[in-house]
């Protein structure tokens, strides 16, 4: 019998040892409650590991999307400027975006974890909606990195003659002179990808429920990381001799109000799409989660009333 079944259950203390090594579960404290336990831990991890790719991977493609695109400006020698210099992207790969990804993976069980369908074995991570998740987030970080970097570089008063010598390590004390336009550019460039990737790590938290729905603080992994990428930000734009000669960019000021305005378009988009998902794309699952979610509230509730 327990060669047919689906899944053969033994017990570990009644059972005997024939059909321990026959079963594939046995539970060692002969209690069916812990495979509810062991489901549920079971759907917290594939959870969490879609949530922790989700950030990584639309991180990457807004590195992609803002170097890619600013391929296409040219200074005065008709070569390109780049928007980010190599360590820029290396900070953003490694201080930014790693740690609250980590904490991602951290995240507790959500509350109708054991209300949703048993994912297909043949499923995989990267169904429809995971990929749909990472292209959009990634595309509209990109895109705004970019168009901060755009605004900055031509959109302000004063000359915007440059060259390629931006793209210099260890500028001369000339060359900063001379590329103080893109040099500011880059530093607002850099931080509104920051700040974007930090504010997806909350967004990536649940894939369709509003991230003004969670808390802020009930993840401390991912609490302090956020904070972290924050503060450690301020001295890589206005520490001298690291944002001068190091990352190849000057401290900003006015252009705060473009990476703050980037990241409530972003926010905003972002839950527009995820109001999508609910209402259009995954509208009978979200009925259905919400009828399961109701039932069981009032079954609970009938429990409390009669053990009272």
């Amino acid at each position: 019998a327990l060669r047919a079944a689906d899944v053969g259950v033994a017990m570990g203390l009644a059972g005997s040892d024939v059909t321990k090594q026959v079963a594939e579960i046995v539970l060692t404290d002969d209690n069916f409650q812990s495979i509810v336990t062991a489901i549920e831990e079971g759907r917290r991890i594939f959870a969490n590991l879609t949530k922790f790719i989700v950030h990584v991977l639309s991180s990457n493609v807004a590195d992609t999307i803002a170097l890619v695109v600013g391929l296409a400006f040219l200074g005065d020698d008709g070569r390109t400027v780049f928007p980010m210099s190599p360590l820029h992207v290396l900070w953003i790969n490694m201080v930014t975006s790693t740690p609250p990804a980590l904490g991602l993976g951290l995240e507790k069980p959500s509350p109708y974890v054991m209300d949703v369908p048993p994912t297909p074995p043949k499923q995989g991570l990267f169904t429809k909606e995971v990929v749909a998740d990472i292209f959009v987030g990634g595309t509209i970080q990109g895109a705004l990195t970019i168009a901060v970097y755009a605004i900055v570089l031509y959109g302000t008063p004063g000359p915007a003659e440059f060259t390629s010598v931006c793209n210099e390590d260890s500028p001369s004390d000339e060359v900063i002179e001379f590329c103080t336009e893109v040099y500011r550019a880059r530093a607002a460039c850099f931080a509104t990808l920051c700040i974007l990737i930090l504010l997806h790590a909350y967004n990536c938290r649940d894939a369709r429920e509003s991230v003004f729905k969670s808390k802020l603080t009930d993840n401390p992994w991912l609490f302090w990381s956020f904070l972290f990428g924050v503060v450690t930000l301020f001295p890589v734009i206005y520490v001298p001799w690291i944002g001068l000669r190091v990352f190849q960019h000057k401290a900003i000021s006015w252009e705060w109000g473009l990476v703050f305005g980037a990241a409530v378009i972003f926010e905003i988009s972002y839950e527009l799409y995820k109001l999508f998902k609910r209402r259009v794309w995954f509208a009978e699952d979200t009925k259905r989660l919400r009828r399961n979610l109701a039932a069981n509230q009032a079954r609970e509730l009938g429990e409390s009333a009669n053990r009272a």
